[in-house]
């Protein structure tokens, strides 16, 4: 049995015992409408399984954070945590809020809903091309490690060149 599951319900961290939604009755989902963020996470499978899913979870984000080129430390901070947190929750030892969720999805230049649509994929990784598309993978971190590793003057020379560029585009 999972650490947070219970007889009358499922626990969380703290305790408080809880029902989870059935997805398959066709109701609101406890007063939260099917099309909300978490539509579409197959419940059923897993069982009260919280444990299961914060893992599951945790493989999608450091899936996406490598194939992103970013490391632990760049996310973390990105978001305001250690990165001592973050593979926490890579790893599904703690749990994410959705607000933390959140904050790592815009830190992955992805959508919240596109994280948690590729728990349902048979691969596991949910076609990581398909939510990712090559020319963006890591590109805006190695951007910005790049130009910040200039010298003042010729940062500045260099976007002056680039918004230049870009005003004619």
């Amino acid at each position: 049995m999972s650490r947070r599951s219970g007889a009358k319900g499922h626990r969380d961290r703290t305790g408080s015992v809880f029902q989870l939604p059935d997805h398959g009755s066709g109701s609101d989902c406890g007063g939260v409408p099917q099309h909300s963020l978490l539509s579409g996470i197959g419940w059923a499978e897993l069982d009260g399984d919280l444990d299961g899913f914060d893992r599951q979870l945790g493989d999608r984000l450091k899936a996406l954070r490598t194939r992103r080129g970013l490391s632990l430390a760049d996310v973390a901070s990105e978001i305001g945590i250690s990165y001592q947190q973050l593979q926490k929750h890579e790893s599904g030892r703690n749990s994410l809020t959705i607000y933390r969720l959140v904050r790592i999805a815009n830190a992955l230049e992805v959508d919240p809903q596109t994280i948690l649509e590729m728990l349902n994929s048979p691969d596991g990784q949910g076609e990581l091309s398909r939510f990712l598309p090559p020319q963006r993978l890591g590109e805006r971190h190695r951007l910005l490690k790049a130009y910040f590793a200039l010298p003042e003057e010729i940062r500045s020379a260099f976007l002056n060149l680039i918004e230049g560029t870009a005003a004619t585009s």
